[in-house]
């Protein structure tokens, strides 16, 4: 099974709670935990670890630019039909420092390396999930899947003016298992 895991996204533009479990900080910002589960595309099924690990250098690999989108309306599992945000100072954001790891000696994962921080909203918005595309317009959908909270259930964001989203660093994972 593709997986990719979300274990949080905050915005240290409003106050705590309004993206999901709120977790208070040492400064008391909001950390919210989210998790999510995501298709890979294609879909990578009884293949060795090191073809695994492969498959995830290639998708995400360091150095080039890979580009987190939000979504409004989910793709289905083939990557079809799918709305991403659009208005209120929205934009992709370019991320490409990708860190290895295998968990539990058979699934390959990739984690972010620093965060991975949209511009502040202009306005609201609402978001149900994510996306990795291979370009900052248009591009090739590589993975993509629902934001969840921190007990695994799908949930929408509604965001406000000055909202910035942000997955923290090792808060997104990209996996094959």
């Amino acid at each position: 099974m593709a997986d990719f895991d979300s274990r949080g996204i905050t915005s240290t533009g409003r106050a705590a709670g309004q993206l999901g479990h709120d977790h208070r900080g040492a400064i008391g910002a909001p950390t919210v935990i989210v998790t999510q589960i995501l298709s890979l595309r294609p879909p990578q099924f009884g293949i060795p670890l090191a073809a695994r690990e492969a498959f995830l250098v290639q998708q995400l690999p360091n150095g080039i630019p890979s580009f987190i989108a939000l979504y409004s309306t989910m793709p289905d599992r083939a990557g079809v039909g799918g709305v991403e945000a659009v208005g209120s100072g929205y934009a992709r954001v370019s991320h490409s420092n990708w860190r290895g790891l295998v968990v539990g000696g058979f699934i390959a994962r990739r984690t972010n390396v620093g965060d991975v921080v949209f511009a502040a909203l202009t306005g609201d918005l609402t978001v149900v999930g994510w996306g990795a595309y291979d370009a900052a317009v248009d591009g090739e959908l590589l993975a993509f899947g629902l934001l969840r909270n921190a007990d695994g259930k799908a949930r929408t964001f509604d965001l406000a003016t000055g909202d910035d989203p942000t997955f923290l660093n090792g808060e997104l994972q990209v996996g094959i298992q």
